[in-house]
């Protein structure tokens, strides 16, 4: 399909970010969709977008040209699929991957976007560039079914790893390096992705992972459990235990990491925690939405977060 295809194909409406400020300091921003929302990404200081949709039936991409004031809405009928991850590569392309394999690639910023369909006709939940050729696609489904799949620069698939559980995200610490989790488990390859191993880590539904560097990583899951690595997945110091039924239970989607000290994740239940000591300790910000939170964002002194019903908020780091 021709990029000009896609971009008759699209239909945008443009809303100015309203916002209405709650007491905790949070602001509701006003956008153009009641559709879920999955995934934040600025890639200036003035460019970002905000991707969802719903699951069988539409793809949304929201857009803001001037650091997150107003947000324009672009459909994409011919995908008609939820877009759940979103990635800028090293040399600058946009990918967004979704349900159903589909994959819409932009090398203009997003002012257009060329749709791939894959064959392997799965959902695919989030998608890495370690290098200039090599990308990578994570999806799966009913905890038991997973895959990492091969994607190049323009957004085809290729080779296919097939595993007997969910895979979740993944990310790439140097081109021959990645980690991906999901269901039960943690896996890391150090031959660009031909052999992977399991890491010793398990015990809950890992949903989001972050490696600051080559060594120290972190990653999060549905459970509520945190745990961190010092030495690129070798050993893991588990911060906290998601099994702990005395504990306040919290269902992790997402992390963003501000400094090496201070970050955010959100969750089910309009869950906002903060750290600023690295998740050895953390502080549960005062609710201002009940929606399930999907993901989490930083941006020019702002935190924004997105979830279902078109849920967008931000609040003052």
């Amino acid at each position: 399909m021709v990029w000009a295809a896609i971009a008759l194909c699209c239909c945008t409406v443009l809303v100015s970010c309203r916002k209405e400020k709650l007491e905790d300091g949070a602001e509701k921003v006003q956008v153009p969709t009641a559709h879920r929302l999955n995934k934040i990404l600025f890639i200036n200081d003035t460019l970002g977008f905000i991707a969802g949709g719903e699951r069988y039936s539409d793809a949304d991409l929201l857009t803001t040209h001037d650091g997150g004031q107003s947000w324009s809405l672009t459909s994409f009928p011919d995908a008609g699929k939820a877009i759940y991850g979103m990635a800028l590569s090293p040399w600058g392309n946009l990918y967004m991957v979704g349900y159903d394999a589909k994959v819409l690639t932009s090398k203009d910023k997003g002012a257009s976007w060329r749709l791939e369909q894959s064959g392997v006709w799965k959902q695919f939940t989030n998608v890495t560039f370690a290098d200039q050729e090599h990308g990578y696609v994570t999806g799966g489904g009913g905890f038991r079914e997973g895959f990492i799949a091969e994607l190049d620069a323009d957004g085809k698939t290729g080779n296919v790893h097939q595993f007997n559980f969910e895979l979740s995200d993944i990310c790439s610490t140097n081109p021959q390096t990645l980690y991906a989790c999901g269901y039960g488990c943690v896996i890391k390859t150090t031959d660009g992705w031909q052999n992977w191993a399991f890491l010793d880590i398990k015990g809950d539904f890992f949903k989001d992972l972050h490696f600051l560097d080559a060594n120290t990583g972190y990653v999060f899951g549905y459970q509520g459990s945190i745990f961190k690595t010092d030495n690129g997945g070798e050993k893991w110091q588990r911060l906290r235990n998601g099994n702990d039924f005395a504990a306040k239970r919290m269902h992790f989607q997402s992390v963003c990491f501000i400094t090496r000290d201070e970050a955010y994740a959100v969750g089910e239940d309009g869950l906002v925690v903060h750290t600023t000591n690295g998740w050895y300790d953390l502080k549960v910000v005062k609710s201002f939405t009940s929606q399930h939170l999907r993901n989490v964002a930083y941006h020019n002194g702002y935190v924004y977060v997105c979830g279902d019903e078109g849920t967008v908020y931000r609040f003052k780091r």
